[in-house]
């Protein structure tokens, strides 16, 4: 597949240049991609190769020029179960399957060696809802500790 950019940067003979409208110079070129820059995301100017895609449409990228445990890195989807996820990426957005190839548990990415499949049924992957509507609160089925204080009904 070849060498890959990450999201928003072109590759051309050898260079990594980014549109005009984002890139407003040379020095601003280095700025772009640490995270200094509000329009920018920290991956934006690693290359790499492509290793697969997933269901929710995440760029997995590898390059092994890289120090280990930086060398594999996903490029996240703009939107995931209909929400925006541009400035709002979340660890869990990453199903469990690539979770061990990104995370260096294996070598072998899920798009050459599936994951076995077992007795059990899975059950679709769900990013993380806490502090949503969907979050899951549990029905009080206890009894209290505390006791209001009733004040006592006048005759």
């Amino acid at each position: 597949e070849g060498p890959c950019v990450s999201s928003r940067t072109h590759f051309t003979e050898g260079l990594c240049l980014l549109p005009l409208r984002e890139n407003v110079g040379v020095l601003a070129a280095g700025t772009e991609g640490t995270g200094t820059d509000p329009g920018s995301r920290v991956n934006d100017l690693k290359t790499g190769t492509l290793v697969g895609v997933d269901q929710h449409g995440n760029k997995y990228y590898e390059d092994k020029r890289y120090f280990f445990a930086r060398h594999r890195w996903v490029d996240y989807t703009n939107e995931m179960n209909g929400k925006p996820t541009y400035w709002e990426v979340d660890g869990s957005m990453v199903p469990p399957e690539w979770h061990r190839w990104l995370h260096c548990m294996t070598e072998e990415p899920p798009t050459t060696h599936p994951p076995t499949t077992h007795k059990f049924v899975w059950q679709n992957h769900k990013f993380n809802v806490s502090g949503t509507k969907e979050q899951y609160v549990p029905f009080p089925t206890t009894r209290k500790k505390i006791e209001e204080w009733v004040p006592p009904q006048p005759k």
